[in-house]
């Protein structure tokens, strides 16, 4: 009788499902393609989050609807209770295909997306166990309640209003952060980042909430031998319609008079030097008194700084800069503070430090502050190359300079321009392609941010020269500054505006032309500066881990030092850190340090034991004084054998 009521419940809605197929997965491609073009997820399978709240949702209010409110309101369950069937086998098989069906389209679409992310990142078992359970818990919830709703008939839509404006009004009137909250929580923003720990409290909280639903249905459904139910299903009335509609409107009501959200103080640094010009705001803490002239120095630098890339840009949204003074951080090491964006940007520096360069802050300050003044979308890959350039093209002047200098206009930006574009000290042709520019982030992994930055500054510098200052004005600004859609339609907007696209419309170069224009320039440069660039150090090295127990490892390090290190060679320190997440970036200060001494040894064991199955992401770096930047051996991710 059951395998009959399925086979029913199939043929009445066998056209629906086909339809939901249909869409759901047209729905998943598209918003897959969208977090790979736009490259604003992590990783391919924040792909499947963007899906679940987006189809996921209707998905399952549509399957309920199906399977609950359409066989109630048609009364066609009177027929089925005729039949030798109890009336709780007929609920569960209903509830149970339901189920069977929302969890199909999870599985089938984290299959479908698992090839591609594997394509793109090394996955471990243990990740797609928390990504799969974290979406079928959330999956099991939001059925269960649509179920449990439908079995309310002509009252679900108003608690679906309810629901709606009950979370609005919460979050307006409170500082309740719903995406920390429980459920809310399996489908926040580490949803395809988790690498390593279960979240427990949510998903107890969303399974514990989904199976009150499904307890909630039932009761319905079996209440007074399903009368209940029946009789929930009859159409609302004219009264009890108006009588919802003034609860709705006196909820809100209520929370916009007596709800007051409590106001959030700005960010403040006591006793900072605070300057203020027409497009910004800095501070700068200078943490001690004898460090007071180097605070109000460098506010008065950075405030001129940060006034003028807006104006020059000519961005709508001017976030304050916090510049607080660390002692404990190297002199050019710097860490950016957890702010929201819409409060700021905060840095920590030494600024006080007798090696603390400050052009070199003042570079990284500038990508920083327009990163978080885009939101954040300056920082996509595709035209991450021009955000590098933009701070070594701001303080060397983003004006062209005489033709008869060429790169040559700042010889520490041209060394770096050359380092990282050419395969190694002999090489007098460029190495620099089109793929390096829209793969940009390999490429500082390859060769680090400093000279990443001198090689994206030669492009702006070229451009500037051979097109004119003005042209690369408006080419950045229609680049890093243009306003884009806040949704799908940010897909067609990233395709027509493109750095390719924005090259040829705005600054009038086509990109292969561009591209010549600057090899070129790099080659000639390079013939210039051979002698320099044969002096400067190359890095290479590895990592090797040995067997200490079944379980852990010992790490033995190999650093090759070219030239061979002299008495005065820089010093080389291994970075190191734990990968916890997926494809996550590593924050400056959860990098380790292992100084090495090279000119006595350059190999040598590293303190403390690894896991096996762990990941880890390193590189060896030295301070290269005639570059004013690190150069590194290119960072690596290694899984522990």
């Amino acid at each position: 009788m059951i395998r009959r009521l399925i086979i029913k419940e199939l043929q009445e809605h066998w056209l629906p499902l086909s339809a939901l197929v249909a869409v759901s997965f047209t729905g998943l491609f598209l918003v897959t393609l969208g977090s790979i073009v736009t490259e604003e997820a992590g990783n391919v399978l924040g792909a499947l989050r963007s899906f679940l709240l987006t189809f996921g949702l209707p998905i399952a209010l549509v399957i309920s609807n199906r399977l609950v409110v359409r066989e109630y309101q048609g009364k066609t369950q009177l027929f089925l209770e005729s039949l030798p069937l109890t009336r709780a086998r007929m609920i569960a098989v209903k509830y149970a295909l339901g189920l069977v069906v929302m969890a199909g389209f999870v599985a089938v679409s984290l299959v479908m997306l698992l090839p591609v992310a594997a394509h793109r990142q090394p996955l471990t078992a243990r990740f797609v166990e928390i990504v799969a359970l974290r979406a079928l818990v959330f999956t099991f919830l939001v059925y269960a309640y649509f179920f449990a709703t439908g079995m309310l008939g002509r009252y679900r839509m108003a608690i679906y209003a309810l629901t709606l404006v009950g979370l609005v009004v919460l979050t307006m009137t409170t500082d309740l952060e719903l995406a920390r909250f429980g459920p809310f929580a399996l489908m926040n923003q580490t949803f395809p980042f988790e690498w390593d720990a279960f979240p427990v409290e949510p998903l107890l909280m969303a399974f514990g909430l989904g199976a009150a639903f499904s307890v909630l249905a039932f009761a319905l459904a079996l209440t007074r031998e399903g009368s209940t139910a029946a009789m929930l299903a009859e159409k609302m009335s004219h009264r009890e319609k108006m009588f919802v509609a003034a609860m709705l409107l006196g909820l809100m009501f209520l929370g916009g008079i007596f709800g007051k959200k409590p106001e959030k103080q700005p960010f403040a640094m006591p006793g900072a030097i605070v300057r203020h010009s027409p497009h910004a705001t800095v501070s700068v803490d200078p943490g001690r008194d004898e460090d007071l002239e180097a605070a109000r120095a460098l506010a008065s630098q950075v405030d001129k700084d940060i006034d003028g890339v807006v104006e020059y840009l000519g961005l709508k949204n001017s976030p304050p800069v916090y510049v607080a003074a660390r002692r404990d951080l190297d002199p050019n090491l710097y860490e950016r503070g957890e702010l929201l964006n819409s409060e700021g940007v905060l840095a920590r520096a030494n600024f006080a430090a007798g090696g603390f360069d400050v052009d070199r802050f003042r570079m990284w300050l500038i990508r920083e502050f327009v990163v978080t003044a885009t939101d954040q979308r300056a920082e996509l890959e595709s035209k991450s190359w021009v955000l590098d350039g933009l701070g070594p093209f701001w303080i060397n002047g983003h004006r062209a300079a005489p033709a008869t200098d060429g790169l040559l206009s700042d010889r520490r930006l041209a060394l770096r321009a050359l380092y990282g574009t050419g395969a190694g000290t002999e090489t007098r042709q460029t190495s620099l392609a089109a793929a390096d520019l829209r793969n940009w982030r390999s490429f500082r992994e390859r060769f680090g941010e400093g000279v990443a930055a001198g090689v994206a500054w030669s492009g702006l510098d070229v451009l500037s020269r051979h097109q004119g200052p003005e042209r690369t004005r408006q080419f950045l600004q229609a680049v890093l500054a243009s306003p884009a859609p806040k949704d799908v339609r940010a897909l067609a907007f990233e395709w027509q505006n493109g750095v390719d696209v924005q090259l040829e419309r705005i600054a009038g170069v086509p990109a292969s032309r561009f591209l010549t224009m600057w090899r070129e320039e790099l080659d000639a440069a390079r013939s210039a500066l051979q002698a320099d660039l044969a002096r400067l150090p190359r890095l290479d090295g590895a990592l090797l881990f040995a067997p200490l127990s079944p379980e852990t490892r010992t790490a033995q390090y190999r650093v090759a030092f070219e030239p061979a290190p002299a008495a005065d060679a820089p010093r080389v320190t291994l970075l190191h850190a734990d990968l916890s997440g997926f494809s996550a970036s590593v924050a400056p200060q959860e990098l380790q340090r292992e100084d090495i001494d090279v000119i006595h040894a350059s190999s040598g064991e590293l303190d403390g034991t690894w896991s096996r199955g762990a990941r880890v992401y390193w590189t060896f770096s030295a301070e290269v004084t005639d570059l004013g930047c690190d150069v590194i051996s290119g960072w690596k991710s290694q899984d522990i054998e």
